[in-house]
């Protein structure tokens, strides 16, 4: 029963390679960012104050969960290109990978976006339809952070900036990997490390003012790096399997628990990037994340949960307010149909898409 239920949700891929703790981290990702948008109703809520110590660096940082996947997804490219390198002694070809990026991630994105925009023009109207039609049209194209700043217009679903950031990464990743690959294996770690520190030192010294790759550059090629040690097996660590879970929870607090302005202000910027690095090098050697169904289910649809969580956060704020739910009811009620839309979300649209074959 168990096995039947995770093929049923099991994310399928174009190579046939299923890496487990990838959907643990992509757990732990969408779930920061999903108790992060819920923050108000925590501040609401009557907790102890141990309950309190401990869940709010997850519902003051959860934010955070967005450099996971930015580290995440310079990992699986690398990987993959690397493994596609290892496999065929060329690079693939660009046209197939943008291809397959956009056969993967642009069908389900735009019928979210679309079934969002009838909804806050027609069963729930927020705004009208020539109101949020720039929104919805800047959105579509992965343009809205630069025509608009991200604020100055109603903004359709509110993490759709971090998807723009996520195609200008794959607009330059074939050029970073052409660069990359005529490097000898030992030289390009190092090469990647040295990119990590000095475009972290570029962001710290000349800030950008735009949203952009620029600002999360170092997060992206510290995925690269881990992708480069990780398909070389360069990441043996001899310890049980108890410390490496410690090690993890540990790791993962120290990116939650300080203040941003540590890392954003300070020289410890250069940090960061690394201790994410260090998370996903514990996370990758802990059977914690891969051995649990639900964890496996939930990081397999992170990216069905991602597109459509606010939307449905704002929804059940709409619901349990003419119910008039208490702020506990209205909590465990918005997971419920997170929950749900998500799991119908998934089987119908995403999945159909994922593991298309393109030559």
């Amino acid at each position: 029963m168990k096995n039947t239920f995770l093929r049923l949700f099991k994310r399928e891929t174009a190579n046939g390679q299923y890496i487990a703790f990838v959907d643990g981290i992509r757990f732990v990702a969408v779930f920061l960012v999903i108790i992060f948008h819920l923050q108000h109703l925590f501040d609401a809520v009557s907790l102890d104050p141990i309950t309190v110590w401990l869940l709010k660096p997850i519902y003051q940082h959860g934010f955070r969960g967005v450099d996971l996947f930015f580290v995440l997804s310079g990992f699986m490219l690398g990987f993959n290109h690397l493994n596609y390198f290892a496999k065929n002694g060329k690079n693939q070809l660009i046209s197939t990978f943008y291809k397959r990026r956009f056969l993967r991630i642009y069908p389900p994105f735009f019928i979210a976006m679309s079934l969002i925009f009838v909804g806050n023009v027609y069963l729930i109207p927020q705004y009208t339809f020539s109101e949020l039609l720039p929104s919805y049209a800047t959105t579509i194209f992965y343009i809205n952070t630069l025509v608009s700043h991200y604020y100055e217009m109603p903004v359709l679903s509110n993490v759709t900036w971090t998807l723009e950031i996520e195609i200008q990464f794959y607009l330059l990743f074939p050029l970073l990997l052409s660069h990359l690959l005529n490097l000898s294996e030992k030289v390009r770690p190092w090469i990647l490390a040295g990119l990590v520190i000095i475009f972290s030192i570029i962001n710290k010294v000349y800030p950008s003012e735009i949203v952009s790759i620029l600002r999360y550059l170092p997060l992206f090629l510290a995925g690269m790096l881990f992708s480069d040690l990780y398909f070389r097996k360069q990441l043996e660590i001899n310890i049980n399997q108890l410390a490496v879970n410690i090690l993890s929870l540990l790791i993962l607090n120290l990116i939650l628990i300080p203040d941003y302005n540590f890392f954003a202000e300070s020289g410890t910027i250069l940090v960061y990037p690394f201790l994410i690095l260090a998370f996903f090098v514990f996370v990758s050697k802990s059977n914690l994340m891969a051995s649990s169904t639900g964890i496996c289910v939930i990081g397999s649809m992170c990216y069905t949960i991602y597109l459509t969580h606010t939307s449905v956060i704002q929804l059940t704020e709409r619901i349990c307010d003419f119910l008039q739910t208490n702020n506990l009811m209205h909590y465990f009620f918005t997971l419920l149909a997170i929950s749900i839309s998500s799991i119908v979300f998934y089987l119908i649209v995403e999945k159909p898409f994922m593991a298309k074959r393109i030559n």
